[in-house]
């Protein structure tokens, strides 16, 4: 039992957390350089069996090391990677230990980024952890203790599983229940429900639905961030102000207008317990507090004076070393996602707070799969933390005193949650022991980056080396070195030294040029529809003959371009005006003479709706039928002084995938003339992680989804655009709904209520694109005439033999195949360009770069007689063309 005085104020401490189903009325060391962890060997590696790799390791402090896997496994026949990173800590290291870190500056109900919570708390590592709702304050479902001191008691929701550390440095995963009792100075006593929880609607024992707050007592302490304390309008509060044990306030009917002191709480009342508020608590009297938080098992005699942290999750994952039955339903947690989940070793010795991400080239996981890998990781006993969106993992590289992201958050950016874990150094100030240089292993020509020195001591824990005189120096002059900064001038490899007194450390730093090069290839954001005016984001990414990829700065490329006028911007280019009417402008982009090239339709914009003038007839529509909402498309929404299409949305009650659809024409669609390749909208967005879709119906009746986001990460308004080029659809079409959408899997990380709009649908309407033309050619050796199709040509040099392979003169490319040639005298370059296809040669030199790839030609260009002349079944084969050869007449024929 403990009393009120146990509710002191917590040092800077902070946590993580999302959001569950609560069973609602409603569905309410420096590491190695790796440019991809995921190399072609393993992405091509047979995967029957999972295979856990280690990849990396780096210590962050003593007596804790961020380890870096990925785990290959078979996913539906296909082999799949997923990339997971695991701090593990020894809680036999005297100089580490873990506590709970809790929203912004210390307080529930105020939501923070794991990496601000780490900052916060000088914590040198953490992970998000308990589960919360996005709709109701912000407050765990589970308990937490930090220091030794309560921040929650466990919500009555079942199934719930807690990790804590006993004051021994014991780790226990198990479930806890909560008693407590109010005790007046008559003598009476009311049951006490719980410390700092926020209102739900939850099933209890029994499997009666009842609201957490109605006819109770809660307890909040100045943990709690604001003055609403489980208000959702469901009860009426009652509220007891009390100071060192005595009772200084009471307000009937209504909350007090204050936020809970520090050297003190408030009671909070509703329904049959406001009767004993008034019978038996009086101004200035004294009342007492008890309150026991014990395992829901009775071998086990945990209490909450037993634990120095204790934190709340999910679902029991692994027990035994083997997977456990699930402790919870996992239905609206499932899917493929990012995962977070904490364990121990079966010596108890070593806590692993493990994430596996869904981003990137990392495949995410399924529960079940999340289970296999921590037992593949020898954890013992481990439960499920909230994961999806809210997987983050925060470490401090070694040598530096700020943590930093150590994994990809699901949704690029971090989600603030609601509460953590963090590892924190206890360790005394020692001597230096490692000495490191931070900044880039691999650049590319142009490229400049700053290098920095940095220091550690017997602890891993940094030194402040800001006094320190740095030499810096360089083994080959293959670029540039001032002070810290190297440039990069030229291809190679060289070794940068920084020596400071009598310590040196080296860095190997190698620059890429034309020759490292597999592959070079032009990633646009998305799918374009070139228009004047326009800006577009495009990057070139690289990818090493070792299988590193790397995207090469944008100021570092030189671009091309053709059927456009265009002009560079830091992230990509934009178009100025359209020169050419034939559907298709054409972006090229070198770097160090490897060229690639992107061919995108060019178009036109054709304004469809503003909502501003008249509608179609656009009514609403819901699913499933429990869902509440409404559609309206004749006001302002937001900054937006015009009118737009605005859907409001509550999607607490129902069960399922639940949507609110604006539907056109009593759900019959609007036809839209011509050929559109994308559909863009204004959008206004709420920040709720929900899915914004349009549908469309084709010709043939046939459905299609469009996406403008399945993740709506923005407040206010945005350009979106849905693509409609790879939905295969058969025009005309008509544009049948327009919908926000909260899908079943991953329902609990997406706000359950807000609102959304649209405005200023614009259709992308592509030009006609002209078609690939392959006239049948019919060429001789050491003959200078040709026919294509039925036209006799004649060409400056006849076509030769040498050694096994066909050599025709550079004209034949124009002349033939209907192509465009450019000459470069000052790198003896040929380059071919023919529809979507662009290839690259060099004089006296088999490297051929085809679309961007490096390959090696069967035989080199070469100049004869005056004439360059170039590889003929080579460059055939490379645009399209199916090359045959008659030995008898020594005739090629290519058709």
């Amino acid at each position: 039992m403990h009393n009120n005085q146990k509710w002191k104020r917590k040092g800077a401490v902070i946590a993580l957390s999302t959001l569950i189903a609560l069973q609602t009325t409603g569905p309410g060391a420096e590491g190695i350089l790796r440019g991809s962890l995921f190399s072609a060997t393993q992405a091509e590696a047979a995967a029957k069996q999972p295979v856990l790799q280690l990849v990396e390791e780096s210590p962050i402090t003593a007596g804790a090391v961020l380890k870096k896997y990925v785990r290959t496994f078979e996913r539906n026949g296909k082999n799949v990677q997923a990339e997971a990173n695991v701090v593990v800590v020894d809680l036999q290291n005297p100089h580490v230990k873990l506590d709970v870190m809790t929203g912004r500056q210390g307080q529930l109900t105020k939501t923070n980024t794991v990496l601000n919570m780490a900052k916060e708390t000088s914590a040198v590592a953490g992970m998000n952890a308990d589960f919360f709702s996005f709709s109701a304050e912000g407050s765990p479902l589970g308990p937490s203790i930090s220091n030794g001191e309560v921040i929650t008691s466990p919500s009555p929701v079942q199934g719930l599983y807690t990790f804590g550390l006993t004051e021994d440095r014991k780790p226990v995963i198990d479930q806890y229940q909560f008693t407590g009792t109010v005790k007046a100075a008559n003598g009476t006593a009311f049951p006490l429900a719980g410390i700092n929880q926020t209102y739900s609607w939850y099933k209890n024992v029994s499997g009666v639905t009842e609201h957490s707050h109605q006819n109770k007592i809660h307890l909040y302490t100045s943990d709690w961030g604001q003055i609403d304390r489980g208000n959702d309008g469901a009860t009426t509060p009652t509220e007891v102000l009390v100071r060192n044990g005595v009772i200084e306030q009471i307000s009937i009917g209504k909350k007090l207008e204050m936020l809970v002191p520090k050297d003190g709480y408030i009671l909070r009342a509703a329904g049959t317990a406001v009767d004993y508020v008034k019978t038996s608590l009086q101004v200035g009297q004294a009342i007492q507090i008890d309150y026991a938080m014990k395992s829901t098992n009775p071998k086990n005699l945990y209490d909450a004076a037993d634990f120095e942290m204790l934190i709340g999750g999910h679902t029991l994952l692994v027990e035994g070393g083997k997977p456990s039955a699930f402790s919870r339903d996992i239905s609206s947690i499932d899917g493929n996602r990012s995962r977070s989940g904490i364990g121990y070793s079966a010596d108890r010795r070593y806590v692993y707070l493990v994430t596996a991400d869904h981003a990137g080239d990392s495949a995410g996981l399924y529960v079940r799969e999340f289970q296999q890998l921590m037992v593949e990781m020898g954890i013992e006993k481990g439960m499920n933390l909230d994961g999806g969106g809210s997987t983050t993992l925060v470490s401090r590289p070694l040598g530096t005193f700020d943590p930093k992201l150590a994994n990809t958050p699901e949704f690029s950016s971090q989600r603030s949650v609601i509460n953590g874990i963090g590892v924190y150094t206890e360790a005394p100030d020692g001597e230096v022991s490692g000495i490191l240089i931070d900044g880039s292993q691999m650049l590319f020509i142009g490229e400049s980056s700053q290098y920095q020195y940095r220091a550690y001591d017997q602890y891993y824990n940094p030194i402040d080396t800001s006094k320190t005189t740095v030499q810096w120096s360089q083994s080959q002059p293959i670029g540039s070195l001032s002070g810290q900064t190297f440039t990069a001038t030229k291809a190679g490899t060289t070794t940068i030294s920084a020596k400071a007194g009598n310590a040196v450390q080296t860095k190997q730093i190698r620059v890429i040029g034309k020759q490292d090069l597999a592959s070079v290839k032009l990633k646009p954001a998305s799918a374009y529809v070139l228009t004047e005016g326009n800006a577009y984001q495009v990057s070139l990414e690289a990818v090493t003959k070792d299988g590193i990829k790397k995207t090469i700065p944008n100021h570092l490329v030189q671009w091309e371009w053709i059927g456009f006028d265009g002009q560079t911007t830091s992230n990509g280019f934009k178009v100025n005006t359209i020169s050419d009417n034939q559907g298709v402008g054409r972006v090229i982009a070198r770097y160090d003479d490897f060229s690639t090239m992107l061919t995108l339709p060019t178009g036109v914009e054709k304004p469809f709706l503003d909502f501003d003038g008249p509608t179609p007839g656009i009514s609403k529509l819901v699913t499933p039928s429990e869902v509440n909402g409404s559609v309206t498309a004749n006001g302002p929404v937001g900054s937006n002084p015009t009118d737009a299409l605005r859907i409001d949305y509550d999607f607490t009650a129902g069960k399922g995938t639940k949507a609110v659809y604006a539907s056109f024409n009593e759900d019959k669609g609007v036809q839209i003339d011509g050929k559109p390749l994308q559909l863009k909208a204004s959008i206004y967005g709420d920040q709720s992680y929900n899915w914004v879709r349009g549908e469309i119906v084709d010709a043939s009746g046939k459905s299609h989804y469009l996406e403008f986001t399945q993740n709506l990460d923005w407040s206010g308004w945005k350009s979106a655009v849905a693509d409609l080029s790879k939905l295969n659809v058969t025009y005309p079409i008509k544009l049948k709904r327009l919908y926000v959408v909260n899908p079943e899997n991953g329902q609990d990380s997406r706000g359950l209520k807000g609102t959304i709009a649209f405005d200023n649908l614009v259709w992308m309407m592509q030009g006609q694109l002209p078609a690939m033309q392959y006239p049948k050619v019919y060429v001789k050796i050491n003959q200078k005439s040709l026919q294509v199709d039925s036209q006799q040509m004649v060409l400056d040099q006849a076509p030769v033999v040498k050694n096994g392979h066909t050599l025709i003169p550079i004209r034949f490319i124009v002349d033939a195949l209907g192509g465009q040639v450019r000459w470069d005298p000052k790198t003896s370059k040929i380059t071919v360009i023919k529809g979507e296809h662009l290839l690259d040669m060099w004089i006296d030199n088999r490297l051929m770069v085809k679309n961007g790839i490096a390959t090696e030609a069967p035989i080199a260009p070469e100049i004869m007689s005056g004439r360059t002349m170039v590889p003929l079944r080579f460059i055939a084969e490379t645009f399209g063309w199916k090359v045959g050869w008659d030995q008898a007449t020594k005739a090629v024929t290519l058709q």
